[in-house]
């Protein structure tokens, strides 16, 4: 299967990146940088292991915590294109109303 990411998925991504290396420093942001990257490769083996976070519209929103950050990859599976496009990464700290309401 092949990754896209959306539009909101880039911004919300370089957003805490840029955040983490502000507040923290280029290690913790190489570090979470290391963990999205294993997070993505275990969602492309594994695709339906992902927690069910939405359903709209006969589309369903997956996630995975990325570990030792309080994102989370929200991404759904296109069967048809043998796609998984990640739609955001989301903030775990946030009201989960704040996701509904990003993800369109």
């Amino acid at each position: 299967m092949t990754i896209e990411f959306s539009d909101l998925a880039i911004d919300s991504w370089l957003q805490d990146l840029d955040y983490t290396l502000s507040k923290f420093g280029r290690k913790t942001a190489a570090k979470n940088e290391a963990a999205m990257e294993e997070r993505l490769n275990f969602v492309r083996k594994y695709p339906e292991a992902g927690h069910i976070e939405l359903v709209r519209a006969k589309k369903t929103y997956r996630s995975f915590q990325i570990r030792n950050t309080p994102l989370k990859i929200i991404y759904s599976i296109t069967e048809r294109d043998d796609k998984i496009i990640i739609e955001d990464f989301w903030n775990s700290y946030q009201s989960r109303e704040h996701l509904v309401g990003r993800i369109k």
